[in-house]
């Protein structure tokens, strides 16, 4: 597999970008950096956003290449031997369209949990799991998230996605550190995250996308791989005005959420009007190559301004396996600058592979690092399956040699509807030595509801009595003693 062409630039240091114009200090300075970085940021989440929910979202006069990225897709799937004889494509599938089953049963791995039993409901977006044989109980409904542990709670806690800063900031728990091993923080940023308005955000989007500009350029060649094709090129225009208009809606969205006004936050709206006419200077295009009804490559090229700077952002996917060139796959995104008369790059680069080696089919995905022309960081992860003995490995190795392993055997298979594989031997993995994992797929759900009659309590209330009117006498001593519940595992203090 090729990938793409790597700059061969002196090492440089990018510590020597320049500071903005001299008449404000230095904390001023850090702050406008940071803000530039938000709508960069955002930017490049926009042009990511464009090419994911084009097959989504774009109008009934886009719908050929609504179909050649729907059929891409496709191609991809059935293009790997792994999902393939694993049935998992099809799974996938009523995975995405309807719901499934995860069972996971381990013996050995030093984790808090031996099995996990968790049914999902993507349609209606619901999940009811449990740990340990029901000592934990998780349900999700209605963007709510609800949680038990037995037996030492006698309801569950709630934490609702749409809870505000003020009722975080007025609730009990905020006074904790830590909440069963978790830092209460983190659990307020996650209810932060589910309270974003996902509609609002999504009509943002629907609404940049249904303002592209589309256009046919005729027909190009291009090599993909070992071949050369002629392939129908479409321009995917996003008008400068439509992004810097995207740019603020998204922003403002988010400042919403943070109430100390930070980065893009209210105190820098002023400041971030004039600075988003220099940072999106000019249309992102988005170039689609399209060949036999399914898109094949796509390349996008940005130059951005910082200070006088211009950094250009470069990204590339093109489908280049030989057999059949949806086999495998090369991303690239590339940064090239010039600082102080210096050229410098930085580059990530992303190989997919999926072939078959006689019997054993094998999919691999390498990760690298690339700065200044020369790889500094390569991780290559592989799955195989092997159809002559059933055995199957997953395996992680770097470019300093280092490697670790599991392997196992698929126990049970009904192609499309249920895979179980069995793994018990590790190699170059810390800290195992005799283990066994059990990881059971299925396309049969049935999510459970929260019980009726249990009782629910308000994770964030601001009422210490009816935060701890649940917990039993040993939570709220351990509560009480250092902000911090027990672990999953069997506590054997008295």
């Amino acid at each position: 597999m090729q990938g793409f062409n790597q700059l061969n630039n002196n090492y440089t240091d990018f510590s020597n970008i320049p500071n903005p114009p001299s008449g404000k200090g230095p904390k001023k300075n850090g702050k406008k950096i940071a803000i530039i970085l938000s709508i960069v940021a955002v930017v490049a989440a926009l042009a990511v956003a464009a090419i994911i929910f084009i097959p989504k979202l774009l109008a009934p006069k886009k719908e050929d290449i609504q179909k050649a990225f729907q059929k891409s897709a496709e191609n991809l799937a059935d293009a790997n031997p792994v999902l393939e004889d694993l049935g998992l494509n099809v799974m996938i599938k009523k995975f995405v369209s309807g719901g499934g089953n995860v069972e996971i049963e381990q013996k050995g791995l030093n984790l808090p949990y031996e099995n996990i039993l968790a049914d999902f409901d993507s349609k209606n977006k619901a999940v009811s799991a449990f740990i340990n044989d029901g000592s934990v109980e998780i349900y999700y409904k209605d963007k709510k998230l609800y949680y038990k542990q037995n037996p030492d709670m006698t309801g569950l806690y709630v934490i609702d996605s749409n809870v505000t800063e003020d009722n975080y900031e007025e609730s009990y728990i905020s006074d904790l550190y830590e909440f069963n091993g978790i830092r209460v923080n983190d659990i307020k940023s996650f209810s932060q995250v589910g309270s974003l308005d996902k509609e609002a955000i999504k009509e943002i989007v629907k609404k940049l996308i249904d303002d592209i500009e589309y256009k046919y350029d005729g027909t190009k060649k291009i090599t993909l791989g070992s071949k050369s094709v002629k392939a129908k090129k479409y321009d995917m225009v996003l008008p400068k005005e439509k992004i810097r208009s995207t740019v603020k809606d998204i922003i403002k969205l988010y400042s919403s959420y943070d109430s100390d006004g930070d980065i893009a936050g209210g105190n820098y709206a002023e400041y971030l009007g004039q600075t988003l006419d220099s940072v999106i200077a000019n249309d992102i295009v988005i170039e689609v190559y399209e060949y036999k009804g399914a898109i094949v490559a796509l390349h996008t090229e940005y130059d951005i301004n910082l200070f006088g700077e211009t950094l250009n952002a470069d990204l590339e996917i093109k489908c280049c396996g030989d057999n059949n060139i949806f086999s495998a796959v090369d991303a690239s995104l590339l940064f090239t600058a010039e600082i102080n008369g210096r050229k410098q790059s930085y580059e990530f680069y992303v190989g997919y592979d999926a072939y078959k080696d006689g019997s054993k089919d094998v999919t691999d995905v390498s990760v690298r690092v690339i700065e200044n022309g020369s790889t500094n960081n390569e991780t290559t992860l592989s799955y195989s399956y092997d159809t002559a003995d059933d055995k199957v490995e997953f395996s992680v190795s770097d470019d300093n040699g280092r490697s670790m392993s599991l392997s196992g055997k698929v126990t049970e298979i009904s192609k499309g509807s249920s895979l179980e594989t069995r793994y018990d031997n590790a190699a170059g993995v810390p800290g195992i030595n005799k283990f066994e994992l059990t990881v059971g797929l299925s396309t049969d759900y049935a999510v459970e509801d929260v019980p009726s009659g249990e009782t629910i309590v308000d994770f964030f209330t601001p009422s210490e009595s009816e935060f701890k009117s649940i917990l039993s006498k040993k939570m709220i001593n351990e509560l009480d003693r250092g902000g911090r519940f027990i672990d999953i595992e069997e506590d054997n203090e008295p």
